[in-house]
């Protein structure tokens, strides 16, 4: 599934104390974000931008 996809990637190789701190984590509209390609000032969702990978599969979704 995606979703866990993109959590297992978001922190993959972090500290446990780095995942204590709520600010740390991802939101679940984050996700959400990444996978429609919306944009955010989040860090955690502009750290998806553009990734092929996640990203509204750059192609499945056109908004323009």
């Amino acid at each position: 599934m995606d979703i866990r996809e993109v959590l297992h990637n978001y922190h993959d190789g972090e500290a446990a104390r780095h995942l204590m701190n709520p600010t740390n984590r991802m939101k679940p509209l984050d996700v959400l974000k990444i996978l429609m390609g919306i944009f955010s000032s989040r860090e955690s969702v502009k750290r998806y931008q553009y990734d092929g990978k996640f990203w509204a599969k750059l192609n499945e979704y056109d908004y323009a």
